[in-house]
């Protein structure tokens, strides 16, 4: 039985492959970059939540204003009333828009307010209802 001798190179300039501190150094860049993308999708999903609500907020207040502009004007009072997590309140106030001294008008003001994740959230709609 031959033996064939086994040569071992030395590594040099023209070695192939990476070094373990190579790889530990890109798999921690790779790391930093999937927690900034994860702390950006935790972020992202936060804002839509908040748009969603201040856009059903909106809606409420919306469906509120067209039920008080179709009310017979003698019969617009102040109210409020609870919706799931929101509050609607509205005020009706007179006013004198040409200042003869007669109240010829009425201004409408629906406000919505619910609890965010961390602070109360309003919102306000507001409309001048002339004429009786």
């Amino acid at each position: 039985m031959s033996h064939t001798p086994i040569h071992l190179r030395a590594a040099g300039p023209d070695s192939r492959g990476f070094t373990l501190v190579e790889v530990l150094i890109a798999l921690a860049v790779f790391a930093i970059g999937i927690l900034a993308i994860y702390a950006m999708q935790i972020t992202a999903t936060n804002g839509s939540a908040g748009a969603r609500k201040r856009t059903e907020a909106l809606s409420w207040a919306a469906n509120q204003m067209e039920i008080l502009r179709t009310t017979p004007y003698d019969s617009l009072a102040n109210g409020n009333v609870a919706r799931s997590v929101y509050n609607l309140n509205w005020t009706v106030n007179d006013v004198d828009l040409d200042n003869d001294g007669v109240n010829d008008s009425k201004v409408i003001s629906v406000n919505v307010s619910w609890q965010d994740r961390k602070r109360q959230q309003t919102t306000n709609l507001s409309h001048v209802r002339t004429g009786g």
